[in-house]
């Protein structure tokens, strides 16, 4: 069968390129600038068992084992969120604040999933120590292939957010929770539900638990950083009131003008 008779299964579309590009081990430009490319039967029924799992809702980048992040390729599986685009700012804004402060060279990484910010920051800040920590075994297993995958040095520790790294000083600690609620806040598409990991998703009732105690775990550092859901203004502000007085404390907007970060200077 042809590629483009393939990729007219069910109506073309862009995930369909990007599962047949895998299979083929071919760039989606080599698709569409060849049509008429004989596909092998093994290819075909593997595109096929693709199809079927994308038609079942299961995410593209957990078919092909594959994400992009910060202009770089991640292994992702079922053990770990998958890494979303949003998130590339809390990378940039890292590397602005050490680029323009030499003096912030040790950096953790809490709720490193995959690894895609501490093995970012790794590749980019080739001066800096770089942490990174994560309740479950399994997604630690595979931030520890990604960071192999990348050659960078990254220290990964098992840990509930900073709880065995008590004794630690970290210059710049990175969060990205988990901040769906279970009761309020519940902003989460069904595809997401049924397929990625709940433990990264869901952060209590509001969504907000894990980072309060988080807040509640810091001591010395000059920089916290996180991604939050655009509903947590209000409440993220009176957390701030109790935990940090005497800190500057700021939450950003995405380019869609929704709250989605926020940064507190020490």
């Amino acid at each position: 069968m042809k590629i483009k008779d393939l990729l007219q299964i069910g109506g073309n579309s862009l995930e369909k390129e990007v599962l047949l590009a895998h299979i083929l081990n071919k760039s989606r430009e080599f698709l569409l600038a060849n049509p008429d490319y004989d596909v092998s039967n093994e290819s075909c029924i593997r595109f096929y068992e693709k199809i079927r799992g994308h038609e079942r809702g299961v995410p593209v980048a957990y078919l092909i084992k594959h994400k992009e992040f910060f202009g770089l390729p991640f292994f992702v599986d079922e053990r770990v969120l998958i890494p979303r685009p949003e998130t590339e700012f809390l990378v940039e804004k890292i590397i602005d604040l050490v680029t323009s402060d030499i003096r912030l060279k040790r950096i953790v990484d809490i709720g490193t999933g995959s690894g895609n910010i501490a093995v970012s920051l790794a590749k980019h800040l080739k001066s800096a120590e770089i942490f990174a920590t994560d309740i479950s075994d399994k997604a630690l297993e595979v931030a520890k292939i990604n960071a192999k995958k990348h050659d960078v040095v990254v220290s990964f520790i098992k840990s509930d957010l900073l709880e065995e790294l008590k004794e630690m000083e970290f210059d710049i600690i990175v969060a990205n929770l988990p901040y769906i609620g279970t009761e309020t806040n519940t902003f989460v598409s069904k595809e997401t539900q049924a397929h990625e990991p709940h433990v990264a998703l869901y952060g209590g009732s509001d969504g907000l638990e894990l980072y309060e105690k988080l807040f509640k775990q810091v001591k010395d550092f000059k920089y916290l950083l996180g991604e939050i859901g655009f509903m947590h203004r209000e409440a993220l502000e009176e957390f701030f009131k109790n935990y940090f007085p005497d800190a500057e404390c700021e939450i950003l907007s995405d380019l869609a003008g929704l709250d989605r970060y926020f940064i507190i200077k020490n």
